[in-house]
């Protein structure tokens, strides 16, 4: 029964799809840390009209090619992304662990009740068999002047009775069957037989339990009764899962605690080029710069700006380091910290 349970019930089947999703949603979270590589083509047109001065040293038109990569060094926000994705993977866990607890207790009851309920009919037809007989017995003894039909009478009244507990068990057995066809989601209208439980089986295996001879009195009967308490809390799924909870909580406000003085903090390496500029053909050939001699005479250079542009780099690498804090997001930060503190006071 419990490994027909363990294959066809779709409760602990979605249960188990959202465990492997939130192993994958973990790793998805961890992965956020490799490096980010991003790629730019396009192309640019400049409007000059705002800055009649400087049109001259910007290209009209040109193309552009940027490839950059950018390493997260630290975020508070993904730390606790990555470390409330793994809590929430145990969450998953011990939700599943508890359906599938909670299923299978159900299921046991279900089996007990319905080896209970088929003994109980087997014993009913017997009675029904044992009334049938004294019936026919107790028209004989009538027909033959020993009794009157009041023996009969009465038999018969017997009979009726036990043959209407006997259909009303039937009627229980069937339903309890269905009730187990609905959790091991199969037909409902086909009908099983379950094996009887045995004194071997692991039900009834209590050979590995040597703690009778040390409760003698009933100060060692109160203690071992504690320890079970204990362990019974230390094992619960239900307690499991809601620690887990409160830990994703306290997770979640430690993190808008931290980046009221934790930065968030990138690496950046860019190359960029502009391929196909095209300058405004209206440049001068020669331009005059003035130059400073050492008695502060003031004087001018004629230098080749069409040159000086023609040949002008077009390519640009820059290395940057960024740390951004942002201790104050409009009380961004407040009321989070508030809304998670209530809900761990919930939990």
């Amino acid at each position: 029964v419990f490994n027909k349970v363990a294959e066809s019930n779709l409760d602990i089947e979605r249960k188990k799809l959202l465990v492997k999703a939130a192993r994958r949603s973990a790793v998805a979270a961890a992965l956020r840390y490799l490096p980010t590589a991003q790629v730019t083509l396009g192309y640019q047109s400049y409007n000059d009209g705002y800055a009649e001065s400087a049109k001259l040293l910007y290209p009209q038109e040109t193309g552009v090619f940027k490839i950059g990569f950018e390493q997260i060094i630290y975020s508070p926000a993904l730390v606790t992304n990555i470390i409330l994705k793994k809590k929430s993977l145990n969450f998953s866990k011990h939700e599943q662990f508890l359906t599938e607890q909670n299923i299978g207790i159900n299921v046991a009851m279900l089996y007990m009740d319905t080896l209970i309920l088929e003994n109980k009919i087997k014993v009913q037809k017997d009675y029904v068999k044992e009334c049938r007989e004294a019936l026919a017995m107790a028209r004989v003894r009538e027909k033959m002047g020993y009794c009157g039909q009041e023996e009969a009478l009465r038999w018969a009244t017997e009979l009726n009775k036990h043959e209407q507990e006997l259909l009303d068990m039937a009627s229980a057995l069937r339903n309890t069957k269905v009730q187990m066809s609905k959790i091991m989601y199969q037909d409902q209208s086909k009908d099983f037989e379950l094996a009887p439980i045995k004194a071997t089986d692991k039900t009834f295996f209590t050979s590995e339990i040597n703690v009778i001879n040390h409760l003698g009195t009933e100060q060692n009967l109160e203690t071992f009764i504690k320890m079970l308490v204990d362990e019974s809390y230390k094992v619960s799924p239900e307690l499991a899962k809601l620690r887990t909870a409160q830990q994703m909580k306290k997770t979640e406000m430690a993190m808008y605690i931290q980046k009221f003085v934790l930065p968030d903090a990138k690496m950046e390496l860019t190359y960029t080029t502009l391929p196909g500029r095209h300058y405004s053909s209206e440049y001068p050939s020669m331009v005059m710069l003035p130059t400073y001699g050492p008695a502060g005479q003031i004087g001018s250079t004629a230098l080749p700006l069409g040159q000086m542009l023609g040949h002008a780099n077009k390519d640009n690498v820059y290395f940057g380091i960024f740390a951004q804090w942002k201790p104050i997001e409009g009380g961004t930060k407040f009321a989070e910290i508030a809304r998670t503190k209530a809900e761990l006071n919930e939990l």
